[in-house]
């Protein structure tokens, strides 16, 4: 009888993140779904945290952290409404006071106190680092730009879930064990590498085990000319940070084929054959294929600067659009109702 091992990916992408929390709502519906690894940078990294440390329901835990998020009664002032959501998130986020009078003098742009004060009382990090599920979150080290994976297995701390969420300039460094840090986004937005090799590592010689990649890809930004620096800071961190995701897709899906073949060239080869004791051979059948890969991703396009935008209703849209797209790649129909209810509960 097969068993599934199943990682999930969860990206950075700022508000973009609560497409991902509608996504990971339809597949926390599935009976008996569990995870294995939930690997996550920036905003997927605070989900993944809450996802298997947190005090409460994980899901109700994660509505609520995007309910502190979201910002009403925004100012209609056309081209800057994302930036006016972003900034208006006080309820988490705040103005440093430095940038807010020397602002030559700051190194960052907001101050994440309120942020970090409520990860803390909503995670119990003994249950997240006890648990059989395995999180890695990623961080850049700013001081030589290192990229580094930290993992449960080891110990998370509050320190590395906000260091992998330290996007500069907008939030300052976070220092751990006397290095500082930044977003892991930097890098590697999507990380997809750590939850493969992390896949492979479980169960390695079992035949009947098959494995599960569920990535994310929430930045569905309309084509367009960038026309106010608003644009043009969101054109760009839409570059930076989510043009490599297709790019890492190809390396997948060439890498994968690769493993295929070398499954089959394995049982053609002579079992005394001297390809067999070769350092690449064996670190080729080290290797562990993915059965399946389910991409969450969708058709609707938002506005440029959509990454900065926490506005409540750009955020029960993302919501709910995760969700539907979610149910798709699971291939699975949402009911009428069911979207009723939904809104009715947002």
């Amino acid at each position: 009888m097969s068993s599934t091992l199943t990682a999930i990916v969860l990206q950075g992408g700022g508000a973009l993140g609560a497409y991902e929390f509608g996504a990971l709502k339809a597949f926390f519906e599935r009976p008996g779904f569990r995870p294995s690894v939930i690997t996550g940078v920036s905003i997927g990294a605070l989900s993944a945290a809450v996802l298997v440390g947190a005090k409460d329901d994980p899901i109700e835990t994660l509505d609520r952290l995007w309910e502190r998020f979201s910002v009403s009664a925004l100012p209609a002032v056309p081209g800057m409404e994302a930036w006016l959501a972003f900034f208006g998130a006080d309820s988490l986020l705040r103005v440093d006071r430095t940038f807010a009078f020397s602002p030559l003098l700051a190194t960052s742009m907001l101050d994440i106190e309120p942020l970090r004060q409520w990860l803390s009382n909503a995670i119990d990090f003994e249950k997240l680092n006890a648990s059989d599920v395995r999180v890695i979150v990623t961080a850049v080290n700013a001081a030589n730009g290192m990229y580094e994976e930290f993992d449960n297995t080891r110990g998370l701390t509050l320190d590395h879930i906000i260091a992998s969420a330290s996007l500069p300039p907008i939030f300052p460094m976070t220092n751990i064990d006397g290095s500082p840090y930044w977003d892991g986004g930097l890098i590697s937005n999507t990380p997809l590498r750590c939850a493969i090799n992390a896949l492979e590592t479980m169960e390695p010689n079992a035949s009947h085990v098959r494995r599960e990649l569920i990535a994310m890809d929430c930045h569905h930004i309309a084509p367009s000319t960038p026309r106010t620096l608003s644009d043009v800071i969101g054109r760009l961190l839409q570059i930076y940070f989510f043009g490599k995701l297709r790019l890492d897709l190809k390396l997948f899906e060439q890498f994968n084929t690769y493993l295929d073949l070398i499954e089959h060239l394995d049982d053609e080869l002579p079992a005394k054959s001297p390809l067999r004791s070769h350092p690449a051979y064996r670190k080729l059948m080290a290797h562990r294929k993915v059965d399946r890969l389910i991409l969450v991703k969708g058709e609707d396009q938002e506005s440029i600067g959509a990454a900065t935008d926490f506005s409540r209703t750009s955020t029960r849209a993302r919501i709910e659009r995760g969700y539907r797209d979610a149910l798709r790649a699971m291939g699975v129909a949402a009911k009428p109702e069911d979207r009723s209810e939904r809104r009715r509960n947002s």
